[in-house]
């Protein structure tokens, strides 16, 4: 069941842990085995289901990975499928892009020269205090005075993990 949690809820969860807020990028090449970093993202993912780590995500996140898998295969019902794998796994919270958030979002967004989307990510990883997971160069540079940002083969490899 997909559920978005309040900021003073999900802090008292969560105190703490090392907590990884993944940009949709990760989920996406995850989902296709033709892409250059599928080995890696797909290596990630399972590393942070077996250590039970907590994963931080707007919820944008879902929009974002099934407009990608929809666009990229075609095949509407793969991308509906992927997405309702990613809403059932356990270790994984959505938060909700409320009034405040977006308002941080907008604010990374101008100050950081970062797309949109991007900066929420951003906003959610600085919310609640999680390293930023992506593949995009640009969003990590420009994340990197806000937030612990990280590659997926370093996140693995801080994860325990080999490559």
């Amino acid at each position: 069941m997909l559920t978005a949690k309040s900021g003073r809820q999900y802090f008292e969860e969560t105190r703490g842990l090392t907590m990884y807020t993944l940009d949709a990028n990760i989920f996406v090449r995850d989902a296709d085995p033709r892409d250059p970093d599928h080995r890696i993202c797909r290596m990630l993912l399972e590393r942070l289901a077996i250590t039970n780590t907590t994963l931080t995500m707007p919820l944008l996140v879902l929009a974002e990975v099934a407009g990608a898998l929809s666009r990229e295969f075609r095949v509407p019902m793969r991308a509906r499928i992927f997405i309702d794998l990613l809403t059932a796994l356990p270790n994984v919270t959505f938060i909700d892009l409320d009034t405040g958030l977006a308002q941080e979002a907008a604010y990374v967004a101008a100050d950081r020269a970062l797309r949109g989307a991007d900066a929420v990510y951003v906003a959610v990883a600085q919310r609640h205090n999680c390293a930023l997971v992506s593949l995009d160069r640009e969003q990590r540079e420009r994340a990197a005075l806000l937030v612990r940002t990280l590659t997926p083969h370093e996140a693995l490899a801080e994860l325990g993990g080999g490559t």
